[in-house]
C-alpha cells in the first residue's frame, strides 16, 4: 500500500517536473488548477469505467477463493474430496452452459456476423469466470465445513484490498490524463 502511495506522489511530482521541461509536448500536470479540478472533479466518473468494475469483481472471486481453502487442498481430508468432486462437476457444468451458448449455430452470445469479436461473449467472458469462481469456492467451502463464518482478518484484507483497487485506478486515471 506504501508503494502505491508514493507511486501516486511520484506521478504528480513527475506530471509537473515534465510538464515544466516540456510544455509542449505534456502541456498538462496535476499540480496545475485545470489538474486538480480534473482530479477532483472527475474522480468518480473516472471510478465507473467498467475495468474497474471487473477489478471488484476479480477480486470478490479471489477473496471468496482464498477464504474458501480450495487453494489449500488437502487430499487426505474426506469432507474436502468429496467437495473438490462437486467442484469439478460445477466446473463442467458451467463449461458446458457457455460452449452451448457459443458454439451451436446462431448462438445467443455470439456477434451479428457470428463471430466471437465485440460480442456479448467477450464482454461478459470476465464477469462468467468471475461468476464461476465465485459459486465452486462457495460450494467448496460449505461442503468441505470451511466457510461456517466470516473471519474479522478475512474483513480486513478485503479493505486493504479495496484500497488498493481504488490507488490502482487513480494512478492509471492520473497517468492518463497526463499523457493524454
Amino acid at each position: 500500500m506504501f508503494l502505491l502511495i508514493l507511486a501516486q506522489i511520484v506521478l504528480v511530482l513527475a506530471s509537473w517536473l515534465i510538464t515544466a521541461a516540456m510544455p509542449d509536448v505534456f502541456p498538462r500536470s496535476l499540480l496545475s488548477p485545470e489538474g486538480i479540478r480534473w482530479f477532483f472533479g472527475t474522480f468518480t466518473a473516472n471510478l465507473q469505467s467498467p475495468w474497474l468494475v471487473w477489478l471488484l469483481l476479480i477480486s470478490i472471486a479471489w477473496g471468496t477463493l482464498r477464504a474458501s481453502g480450495l487453494l489449500k487442498y488437502d487430499h487426505k481430508v474426506y469432507r474436502q474430496r468429496n467437495a473438490l468432486r462437486l467442484v469439478c462437476l460445477e466446473f463442467v457444468l458451467f463449461i458446458g452452459v457457455m460452449l452451448l451458448l457459443t458454439l451451436i449455430p446462431h448462438a445467443i452470445l455470439l456477434n451479428v456476423m457470428g463471430g466471437y469479436a465485440s460480442s456479448s461473449f467477450s464482454r461478459s467472458i470476465l464477469p462468467y469466470i468471475c461468476f464461476m469462481v465465485i459459486v465452486m469456492a462457495q460450494s467448496f467451502g460449505v461442503v468441505s465445513q470451511r466457510l461456517n463464518s466470516i473471519e474479522c482478518k478475512e474483513r480486513q484484507w478485503r479493505m486493504e484490498f479495496a484500497c488498493l483497487l481504488l490507488s490502482l485506478s487513480s494512478i492509471y486515471l492520473s497517468f492518463n490524463y497526463i499523457v493524454l
